[in-house]
């Protein structure tokens, strides 16, 4: 099995060009997300590789899909994100007395549930051999993959600034 390349480095400045607009914040109350804040305020460098490779492939995306994923068990963080204009906040995921692990939980929920057909996903296994079309998560754009991204970028931010007692899936 071949790993990718690591992705360029990208800075705030030279390479915003090539960046799709809506990863681009135009100004208070628009419904685009600059995406250099998140990278500028996670200090994990497996979740910077991630946001890079997803800055990546939205860059070279040229199919002008407006993609979506299934909403059907998706996080109610992700509804309220998208209802507040997209802030680069931390989701307020204890609402309801709601713990970090239910928010987790619901995660990794809806990670599972959109997943393609031929491949098993439950949190403690999943079939790593690819034995079909990925399709099923081709979503690029605003409404796509981009929230599968916020979702871990919360997940990280809370463990890094919150560390809450009861985060069974640490960094480390």
């Amino acid at each position: 099995m071949s790993h990718p390349s690591s992705p360029p480095e990208l800075s705030s400045g030279a390479d915003k060009p090539r960046v799709p607009a809506f990863l681009i914040s135009h100004g208070k109350g628009k419904r685009e997300v600059n995406i250099f804040c998140y990278l500028d305020k996670v200090q994990d460098h497996r979740f910077r590789q991630i946001l890079l490779y997803y800055i990546l492939i939205e860059s070279n995306d040229k199919s002008g899909v407006n993609g979506s994923l299934p909403t059907a068990k998706r996080p109610v963080e992700i509804s309220q994100w998208t209802s507040r204009a997209r802030p680069a906040t931390l989701p307020e995921y204890m609402k309801g007395g709601r713990t970090f692990s239910d928010f987790v939980d619901s995660i990794i929920t809806w990670w599972g549930s959109i997943q393609p057909p031929w491949r098993s996903f439950e949190c403690e296994t999943m079939v790593r051999e690819v034995r079909g079309d990925w399709g099923a998560l081709y979503a690029p754009r605003i409404n796509g993959l981009l929230n599968v991204v916020v979702l871990v970028y919360w997940w990280v931010r809370i463990l890094e600034e919150d560390e809450p007692e009861d985060g069974s899936l640490r960094l480390g």
